[in-house]
């Protein structure tokens, strides 16, 4: 049987790392002109959910990541709404963003050696010719590696798996996000 996974009982490691997430929900609000607005949520044993909205009001985020938190692993699920179909926001850092902020989390909640992986290949691709396909695959692959994810290709399901340890993952904090904020935001900058 998997050992039950309590995110604060890893003494030797919760010593060494700056942050402390407690369960709930964490948000941070920007901007004049341009305005970003993100909610971190956090339950243990569950997931985190992170949810950004760009100069949006809408109930929904605009961008959402959702990680699940199991006892031996996590799993990066649904990223959604950056993607070949959302071209508005699609290179604009709102993943990156995502991510950054889902890694920062997981290593101050997770064990180093604990797995993370998840889904490569989008089942929402299908309908599109074989040339497109290969060039988002090769887009989402390249995007998952600046983490430290590398890409598992499962021959018999004929899917594609990002595969890395909590430990080995890495922001991707260059750029900006909607070009106007820094992708380097921590979650030390938000408010309960």
């Amino acid at each position: 049987m998997a050992p039950d996974l309590h995110f604060s009982v890893y003494p030797a490691e919760a010593a060494a790392r700056a942050l402390v997430l407690r369960p709930g929900v964490l948000r941070w609000f920007g901007g004049r002109g341009d305005r970003l607005a993100i909610r971190f949520c956090f339950r243990p044993k569950e997931k985190l959910d992170i949810g950004l909205w760009w100069n949006s009001e809408a109930r929904q985020p605009d961008v959402r990541l959702i990680c699940g938190l199991y006892p031996d692993w996590v799993e990066f699920g649904s990223l959604l709404g950056n993607g070949f179909d959302q071209p508005a926001l699609q290179g604009r850092g709102f993943g990156t963003l995502a991510v950054n902020l889902a890694v920062e989390g997981l290593q101050a909640l997770c064990p180093a050696q604990m797995r993370a992986e998840g889904l490569l290949s989008n089942v929402a691709e299908h309908d599109l010719d074989g040339a497109q396909r290969r060039q988002l695959e090769s887009n989402r692959r390249a995007f998952w590696q600046r983490f430290g994810f590398r890409a598992e290709r499962d021959d018999a399901e004929q899917f594609e798996y990002i595969v890395a340890r909590v430990g080995d993952l890495r922001r991707a904090d260059r750029g900006t996000v909607g070009g106007v904020f820094a992708r380097s935001l921590s979650l030390r900058d938000f408010a309960q």
